[in-house]
């Protein structure tokens, strides 16, 4: 080959290479890691929900702040009855035992902050939540709890998440109406009150959770 051949060779491939790079610059600006508002990831909203309190709750905290949705579900799914799963919680924390989850957030590294929605039975966590949260790696994140119930209030929850997520970060959390002895109607709308509250509440957490300094 003759060296004008050569080095009209080594120019063409020269431009393909630059090509390529900027054909795949756009691509890596879409990755998972670089969605968020300002560069930040994307945050999760994961929650369980019986009858669709914390289901509802969960669905305006994703919309307001641009967060992903993940449902936990229990393996074996509770009873319809409101007494029997009652029982059915009484006896799994008489006994120490937790039901197991039908699967775990698969994409939990994307994830930065994670609102934690549910509702509060017999003043704790659902117990499906305790190895849900056992199983998982929850260091260097932050978590922002929210929950529903008929007058509990988070009932300290959120120090148990601390517990159970080492090396986690916990925001202050919400606390929505919802439930209550004998409730066993699937809920299917929020109140204009609730909705607010939990709106202003996931934007402010949003801004928190992307800038510890901002309260």
């Amino acid at each position: 080959m003759n060296p004008p051949d050569l080095d009209r060779r080594r120019q063409l491939l020269r431009w393909a290479r630059l090509s390529l790079a900027a054909g795949l610059a756009p691509l890596a600006a879409k990755s998972p890691r670089a969605q968020g508002d300002g560069g930040h990831t994307r945050p999760l909203v994961a929650y369980y929900s019986r009858t669709g309190h914390t289901r509802q709750a969960a669905r305006v905290i994703a919309e307001a702040s641009g967060a992903d949705l993940f449902e936990i579900l229990p393996a074996t799914p509770y009873p319809a009855g409101y007494q029997a799963t009652v029982d059915l919680n009484a006896q799994q924390r008489a006994a120490g035992q937790y039901p197991e989850v039908a699967g775990l957030i698969p994409d939990l590294a994307r994830h930065e902050l994670v609102f934690l929605g549910y509702p509060i039975w017999a003043e704790d966590l659902p117990r499906l939540l305790y190895p849900f949260l056992e199983q998982q790696d929850f260091a260097g994140k932050t978590l922002a709890p929210f929950c529903t119930s008929a007058f509990s209030g988070l009932s300290g929850t959120e120090h148990t998440l601390a517990r159970l997520c080492r090396g986690s970060r916990i925001l202050p959390g919400l606390s929505l109406p919802g439930g209550g002895r004998g409730h066993n109607t699937e809920v299917t709308r929020i109140d204009p009150d609730p909705r607010q509250r939990a709106e202003h509440w996931s934007r402010r957490t949003a801004t928190a959770g992307h800038h510890p300094g901002k309260r």
